[in-house]
């Protein structure tokens, strides 16, 4: 099968803005847990039709992936691990119809999100070296081909990005040219930092620098995180997920 190029999640922003002032028409009713159906049905078709996204020089509006740690920082949630939907319709009385609407509305803030300050952390050779000799660290897919890792490769820059609206941090690692989204959003930056420590060592050193800089590489959107640890930012520990 060929692959067909998307380039990037846009094409969903679009067709959420055609479904909004006629949900009957896509979905039979209003309602959150039929279009929940309605986007699984996407991705499905997304995925199997191997959608290739090349690498961009933009960040912004955060892929949806993100939508839910988005959503659980706005209810302040403790975890993103119910999903989207379930935390909106949780916190809105399981309405599903007002749950729609309530979804997008915060939708909206949320493709308007812009960086309002940007940190940065150079990894020196020792703190790699640290890395690969970390037995603790989690095992990272990174790319298109999935491959796993058992620690993240050499790595040069870390970024962390403050959001607007108070909706918190998100955090990417810089390896040769291209620059990969570690994909969580935290309520502080504490959490990533304590994240990186145990990574890498210590002795990091956080400095501010403009967001332009940052957006002179290519970023990817293919870091899925630990995938064979969960690394728990709120209780600073790895904790081993059960196949």
């Amino acid at each position: 099968m060929n692959e067909i190029e998307i380039e990037n999640d846009n094409e969903l922003y679009e067709l959420l803005n055609e479904i909004r002032p006629r949900p009957g028409m896509y979905l039979g009713i209003g309602s959150l847990s039929r279009l929940q159906a309605y986007m699984g049905g996407f991705f499905h078709a997304y995925n199997n039709l191997k959608v290739k996204q090349n690498p961009k020089n933009y960040i912004l509006p955060l892929p949806f992936w993100f939508f839910h740690e988005f959503i659980k920082n706005h209810y302040g949630e403790i975890a993103s691990t119910a999903g989207w939907c379930n935390l909106i319709l949780s916190n809105n009385s399981n309405d599903d119809e007002k749950s729609l609407e309530v979804f997008f509305s915060l939708i909206d803030i949320y493709k308007n999100l812009t960086v309002v300050k940007c940190q940065m952390a150079e990894i020196s050779e020792e703190n790699n070296k640290f890395n690969l000799k970390n037995k603790l660290s989690p095992k990272y897919s990174i790319g298109n081909n999935r491959k796993l890792y058992s620690a993240i490769p050499k790595v040069n820059k870390i970024f962390i990005y403050e959001l607007s609206n108070n909706a918190g941090y998100f955090c990417t690692i810089e390896l040769e040219n291209e620059i990969h989204i570690i994909m969580t959003i935290e309520k502080t930056d504490f959490e990533i930092k304590k994240f990186f420590d145990n990574l890498f060592g210590e002795n990091l050193k956080w400095n501010i620098i403009s967001f332009e800089n940052v957006l002179t590489k290519k970023f990817c959107f293919s870091v899925l995180g630990p995938m064979t640890f969960h690394y728990d930012f709120s209780l600073s520990k790895l904790r081993t997920i059960k196949k």
